[in-house]
């Protein structure tokens, strides 16, 4: 599904347009299932979408986990 309705849909057409302006183009994801399983590593392989390895859990690098949390924190009051 994470293949058919995000890889295919949106992250081939912009990483192809992207690509042709600048070849170091690199998707970065974080480790979940859907990230890493065989069939989105074989998606990835057969398109040359090259990925970048991101640490688990890591909301300090990455900052939409930033401003979802400041999100929340002023929904909730």
């Amino acid at each position: 599904q994470y293949v058919n309705e995000i890889m295919l849909s949106h992250i081939l057409p912009l990483y192809s347009r992207m690509s042709g302006i600048d070849r170091g183009v690199l998707t970065i994801e974080d480790g979940a299932l859907y990230h890493t399983s065989a069939y989105t590593d074989t998606f990835r392989y057969m398109h040359g979408i090259e990925s970048m390895d991101w640490p688990l859990h890591s909301p300090d690098l990455n900052l939409i986990e930033n401003v979802w949390l400041l999100w929340k924190s002023r929904f909730r009051r």
